[in-house]
């Protein structure tokens, strides 16, 4: 179970995605399972410890804050603002307007098997899979990254019921730009497009393989660059890794004329490479070519937040973050295209 950055009141349980029985409610709707409900006065008291966590922050760093939790509660309730500390009432009142994600299913509904083998189930070593659903879905609609066909606003998460080591200020995140109903429709707008993607078992393992792939996928190393290539790879390579010479260029940003990404992609498989075979003499050739050929004009370094090696992965980390972001949207909107890209290519697809 997972608690959305945004408040509202949903009389009965929504479903998002039929396919993987995925749910949004208040923990009081009609149709919430008992399970949900229960959850509440676990976040009345999340809530103020949350703000004894940041009252004790402000004291030692010496930050004039107000109360947080009082913000938050004049933000959902703006009618009927209050200055002073908030009775168990009104704080009950707030948890009334959370709104929660998660799964609920018997296991005949899904092709992924029991408690053994089904991936969607809630472990206490594994994050809550509502989580990756939703980190998924913030990975795609990242602003930068130019893709305006997903749906559109989509939340963020304050609170998992399977998340140890969450910063206590995430719980006062509120997003106000939007109201309730914008989210619920963006939400069911995604679960549409999720179930459309999901027809066959292997479609359901892949839709596996990218939530654990892209969530936690802050840091932007070595590491991560490997795993962001290989992903590319996954959707486009057919024989030979050479290919993304020729095919990842249609994927990268567009401001950049063709000719110069091409370049790109030839660069960035050089330097896939090294790091693959664990040349890192020439990996620190390909990355020094890499940053005068194509960041030194219009990048600004601060070496005293990266070294300059550090700085030219983030960069293109980045630029195969958008990449992937762009690759998922033809898999869910135009997946034939894709198919075909991987598959038929020979110098005419075009993603204009």
């Amino acid at each position: 179970m997972v608690v959305l950055n945004f408040y509202g009141s949903i009389k009965s349980a929504i479903c998002i995605s039929d396919k993987l029985k995925l749910y949004i409610s208040n923990f009081n709707s009609d149709n919430t399972p008992d399970w949900i409900s229960g959850w509440k006065g676990e976040l009345e008291e999340v809530l103020l410890q949350a703000r004894a966590v940041n009252e004790l922050n402000n004291k030692r760093y010496n930050i004039q804050k107000g109360d947080p939790l009082i913000t938050l509660y004049n933000n959902i309730f703006p009618n009927d603002p209050t200055t002073t500390s908030l009775t168990k009432k009104q704080i009950e009142n707030i948890t009334d307007k959370m709104v929660c994600i998660y799964f609920n299913y018997e296991y005949s509904d899904m092709p992924m098997g029991d408690w053994t083998t089904n991936c969607f189930d809630g472990r206490l070593c594994e994050e809550d899979y509502a989580e990756k659903i939703i980190s998924f879905l913030d990975f795609l609609t990242y602003p930068f990254n130019g893709i305006q066909d997903f749906p559109n606003p989509t939340p963020n998460w304050i609170y998992s019921s399977n998340h140890d080591k969450e910063d206590e200020s995430r719980i006062f995140w509120h997003q106000t730009q939007y109201g309730s109903d914008d989210f619920i429709q963006s939400l069911i707008a995604w679960g549409k497009l999720i179930d459309n993607f999901l027809q066959t078992d292997n479609d359901y393992y892949q839709f596996d393989f990218l939530c654990n792939a892209i969530f936690d996928e802050s840091k932007c190393d070595t590491y991560q660059y490997i795993k962001l290539y290989s992903l590319c790879q996954m959707f486009l390579e057919n024989k030979k890794e050479s290919e993304l010479d020729e095919k990842l260029p249609y994927f990268l940003d567009k401001r950049i004329d063709f000719d110069t990404r091409k370049l790109m992609a030839q660069h960035l498989r050089r330097i896939r490479n090294k790091i693959a075979h664990g040349d890192f003499t020439h990996f620190n050739k390909e990355i020094e070519k890499y940053a005068q050929k194509f960041l030194d004009d219009h990048y600004c370094y601060d070496y005293s937040e990266y070294s300059r090696q550090n700085w030219v992965l983030l960069s293109i980390c980045c630029t195969l973050k958008d990449a992937l972001a762009l690759i998922i949207y033809y898999l869910l909107f135009k997946r034939e295209d894709l198919d075909y890209l991987k598959k038929e290519y020979k110098n005419e697809f075009t993603n204009d």
